[in-house]
């Protein structure tokens, strides 16, 4: 009081520290278990196609256990992803593959940026200053990266429904009605539905339907689960509860958005994993679009 000020602190709850235990819930419970239900079948599918290599057995692959089980082999999944494709497909959109390389790269080191920014630094002139640089701006300005990716996608989504109309002779509003209704399992391998399908199903569809390929919804939704339970226990500091906590409350209320990709219209404000606004915008433009096909 010696210089006639007065100065009132405040201290929001969430940024104070304590050493007790955050506690853990069912739902935690629930997707370690899930968790370790999954690295067991890892476990069993990869020692279940090593065995069946070494005595040269195909014939129990084909059966439902034999799927099942090799959906989780390492050594198979492992060929797939290490495979080259030698179609004329591939071959001809190569060029699409380096240029999400780069785009990749791109968004890794600007989302790294990003959460260095994001906390306490001692030089905030400098990301201002970031601005004005031609090179630093390239990784800050997020969404003209991104326009890339949304690009190559509706570009190969022309191209798909080209492919598959000239094959089949046409696509009519019953093949889109079947498209929606088997947006996770889809009955036909050359439909269009197929390509619709190609992004959510993956374990289900190759047990049953195995010349099915699917790649995002089951690791989003893994992800998802672990980001509202234990990713909030893996850490503690001083900006732990304002961002990692959050995102833990903001995701046990807006997962199920995230699962229908919605997320960026009726949750904007959430900070449950963020980067993942674009798949909303992915799957939304990829749905409007085939509309928009339907009708030309």
């Amino acid at each position: 009081m010696e210089y006639g000020i007065t100065v009132t602190v405040t201290v929001n709850e969430k940024d104070c520290q304590y050493s007790g235990d955050l506690g853990v819930t069912p739902a935690d419970w629930f997707v370690g278990f899930f968790i370790l239900f999954v690295l067991l079948l890892v476990l069993c599918g990869t020692m279940y196609d090593a065995l069946q290599r070494q005595h040269k057995k195909t014939h129990c692959i084909h059966t439902i256990r034999g799927r099942l089980l090799m959906c989780f082999s390492l050594i198979t999944n492992w060929e797939r992803l290490s495979i080259l494709s030698d179609s004329q497909d591939s071959k001809s959109l190569r060029c699409i593959q380096g240029m999400r390389s780069l785009s990749i790269v791109i968004v890794i080191i600007a989302h790294t940026i990003f959460w260095t920014i994001r906390g306490p630094i001692q030089n905030p002139e400098w990301v201002e200053q970031s601005y004005e640089n031609i090179f630093r701006v390239s990784l800050l300005n997020g969404n003209a990266v991104m326009e890339t990716f949304l690009s190559i996608s509706g570009f190969l989504l022309g191209y798909m429904f080209i492919k598959d109309v000239n094959t089949r002779g046409s696509f009519s509003f019953f093949d889109f009605l079947n498209v929606i209704a088997h947006r996770y399992i889809s009955k036909r391998k050359t439909s269009f539905g197929f390509i619709f399908c190609y992004r959510y199903c993956h374990y289900l569809s190759k047990i049953l339907l195995p010349h099915l390929k699917g790649r995002l919804t089951p690791v989003y939704a893994v992800i998802l689960a672990l980001s509202c339970s234990w990713f909030n226990h893996m850490g503690r500091g001083p900006t732990w509860p304002n961002v990692v906590t959050k995102e833990n409350e903001d995701c046990n209320e807006s997962w199920w958005l995230h699962l229908l990709y919605l997320n960026n219209y009726f949750s904007p404000a959430s900070t449950c994993m963020i980067h993942t606004w674009y798949l909303a915008v992915d799957f939304q433009c990829y749905f409007v679009s085939m509309l928009i096909l339907l009708t030309a």
